[in-house]
């Protein structure tokens, strides 16, 4: 392999870890927020997913306590067309980051 092709090849590696790394701090939904939200803690966790998978492709992933829930859904009206949300991962996505918001 060529010395630029090995440059980009290590680039992306590195891309990709910092990626996992954001994805990583991202905070797993616990039992007490699935009570809190009324749903379940499989769907949570699915949101946490969907999250990382669809909006980190894009730029780092907010923390869900850097914004209201109320700051969440005007959010996700303003990114769901932007990111090719399908609705049933815009529902998931907005359940995580709702029920994990700041209070």
């Amino acid at each position: 392999m060529s010395a630029p092709g090995r440059l980009a090849l290590g680039a992306a590696a590195l891309a990709l870890a910092a990626l996992g790394a954001c994805a990583g701090s991202l905070p797993s939904p616990t039992t007490a927020d699935a009570t809190r939200a009324g749903v379940s803690l499989e769907r949570l966790t699915a949101g946490r997913g969907r999250y990382v998978a669809k909006c980190s492709s894009c730029h780092a992933p907010f923390a869900p306590t850097e914004r209201t829930a109320d700051e969440w859904h005007r959010a996700l009206d303003d990114m769901a067309d932007e990111a090719h949300l399908a609705a049933s991962d815009r529902e998931l996505i907005g359940l995580y980051l709702r029920s994990l918001a700041r209070r």
